[in-house]
């Protein structure tokens, strides 16, 4: 009750604020004409088109809703708003002295000063209310201790400016960048564009500045990993706005600002992967994972888990490694998931041929491999052994088991290796 209240005092106050408003415009606009003094032209029939105007204006503004609006927090449609409310009030009190045969009684000229003077004083009074309001609240601001440039100067820089000018954000805009040569040296909330993106370093360093905020939405690829490494260049604290397709539009920009992710250092789009494609790949198929408890494996198991395979078979020579894959697939899945487990090695033709013979896999991924570089070096003969003929054996069985699909998994540091591990995966490749 008490907000209702609250609301309904306010709104009385504007409405007596444009009523007077209106009234005093009309008055001055009397004042600046010819020949025209109170004295010997305002007459009561001016003074009801004054008094119908005014109150006109209170209802228009009623029904334009421009009394429950948060004037401190205004836009310029609210403002343009005002101002057609105002119009609205003129265009039926000239209508009201156009009905009672009046029209001569009243100068033209005078009606469209008071228009122009009345809406300007309940429009201005308005704007000067946001601006003492804002003035108050700066009194007692909040420290400002992040000196930031603001990297790109386009709509979502000017919004983020804006955002940071109020007294309850802790950044300091000092200059913004961008690379619109049109924009060069302009200003945007009274922050100067003083240089393009190349810039960035040398303008950090001359104004002391401590973070930077990239505010360049629709850029991506390779231009977007060069603004990160000039800003990343400086030392200063780098965020980062999402990119158009993720940007939250009712949500105030400062807060979806972020850190620096892997994803934005690609310098290019993030490859989508296409869950429905793969679940085609492996539904419904009897599917092979070869060093299925491994860190790759054991992933690769998941996933097809997720798409119903006919049946799972696990390879590993590792207990340990399939014991835990095993155990974790059974807990999510039970007995909805036809799951085999077979320790086995690669290296062991025969071993394997039984499986291929006992399970017959459509689809084979074949993510058995010694990795670790070190440990390769130091053993070579165990790399050439597991990587290239464990490698072979697979393929070998896929062939004569007829498998649709063998997916090789790992070829990793194969492009003119420098060690034994990538020498033996190089040997997998077939343009070698």
């Amino acid at each position: 009750m008490k907000k209702f209240t609250n609301l309904y005092i306010k709104a009385g106050v504007l409405g007596i604020f444009d009523f007077i408003a209106t009234m005093v415009g009309c008055l001055i606009s009397g004042f600046l004409l010819v020949n025209f003094t109170p004295i010997e032209r305002f007459n009561m029939d001016t003074l009801i088109f004054v008094i119908a105007f005014s109150g006109l204006v209170i209802f228009c503004s009623a029904l334009t809703k421009n009394y429950r609006k948060i004037w401190r927090f205004a836009s310029f449609d609210d403002y343009l708003m005002c101002a057609v409310a105002v119009f609205g009030a003129w265009i039926i009190s000239l209508v009201f002295i156009f009905m009672i045969q009046k029209w001569e009684i009243v100068s033209k000229i005078y009606c469209i000063l008071s228009f122009i003077f009345a809406s300007g004083i309940v429009v201005g009074g308005r704007l000067v209310y946001r601006w003492l309001y804002a003035k108050l609240k700066s009194a007692d601001p909040v420290d400002k201790t992040d000196r930031t440039m603001i990297v790109g100067a386009g709509y979502a820089g000017n919004v983020l400016v804006n955002e940071m000018l109020q007294p309850n954000s802790k950044f300091l805009p000092i200059i913004a960048v961008d690379d619109a040569k049109d924009k060069l040296n302009r200003y945007v909330h009274g922050i100067k564009i003083a240089g393009n993106l190349d810039d960035i370093p040398a303008l950090a360093k001359e104004y002391n500045i401590s973070k930077i905020v990239i505010v360049i939405p629709s850029c991506e690829g390779s231009k977007k990993k060069k603004i990160i490494d000039l800003c990343s260049s400086t030392g200063c604290d780098v965020k980062i706005l999402p990119g158009t397709y993720k940007l939250i539009s009712n949500e105030n920009y400062l807060s979806q600002a972020k850190e620096i992710d892997i994803e934005d250092l690609l310098g290019r789009e993030p490859i989508k992967f296409d869950k429905e494609k793969n679940k085609a790949l492996v539904e419904g198929k009897v599917c092979m994972v070869t060093g299925g408890g491994g860190s790759i494996g054991s992933e690769l198991s998941r996933q097809i888990a997720l798409n119903n395979p006919k049946k799972l078979v696990i390879v590993d020579i590792y207990e340990n490694n399939a014991y835990a894959i095993q155990q974790e697939l059974v807990r999510k899945y039970g007995e909805g998931l036809n799951l085999e487990v077979r320790i086995a090695s690669v290296r062991d033709y025969d071993k394997m041929e039984k499986i291929f013979e006992e399970f017959k896999p459509e689809i084979v991924f074949h993510a058995a491999a010694h990795k670790h570089v070190p440990l390769m070096e130091d053993s070579p003969s165990e790399a050439i052994k597991n990587n290239i003929f464990g490698t072979y054996n697979v393929a070998r069985l896929a062939e004569k088991y007829n498998v649709i699909k063998f997916v090789l998994v790992s070829t990793d540091k194969a492009v003119n290796p420098t060690n034994v591990m990538g020498a033996t995966k190089r040997m997998l490749r077939n343009d070698y």
